[in-house]
């Protein structure tokens, strides 16, 4: 119990940095901050295969963990957009299907009894934003 709740405790001060910088305006390079939404999205994924056992959603606040990491990261995107489309608009348009195609996971604050997606396409989809992010990483560079 005691190392769940060091990770517990170094997970928080890690997201409350990281949400810190993604809302500060000019506090870090385009790259970083593409870097944190896929960080967010991982995190994410991480607490929803916690949440999903036997298709069904076994641990809520795990669940409600992932809906709340989701939708930070896709503040976080939906902020970056207007800068990075001029970049490549075909590669944000991509990323932006995929966080529509995981929006009916969380569809809202209270749960839904069995999981919409699998944690593997869940994971999957993820994948996806992630290679296109480092896709606009190495053009930003």
């Amino acid at each position: 119990m005691d190392r769940d709740l060091k990770e517990h405790e170094r997970f928080a001060s890690t997201l409350d940095a990281v949400v810190h910088h993604l809302r500060t305006p000019g506090e870090a390079d385009l790259s970083w901050r593409l870097e944190q939404v896929a960080a967010l999205l991982s995190l994410a994924h991480e607490e929803y295969r916690r949440a999903v056992a036997d298709d069904r959603i076994k641990e809520p606040l795990e669940y409600d963990g992932s809906r709340g990491l989701f939708l930070l990261a896709r503040q976080a995107f939906d902020r970056l957009a207007p800068t990075l489309r001029p970049q490549d608009s075909e590669t944000v348009a991509t990323i932006a299907a995929e966080f529509d195609r995981l929006a009916p996971v969380w569809p809202a604050v209270e749960r839904p009894i069995m999981p919409v997606m699998s944690p593997a396409e869940v994971s999957a989809a993820i994948a996806r934003i992630e290679r296109s992010a480092e896709r606009l990483v190495r053009q930003s560079v």
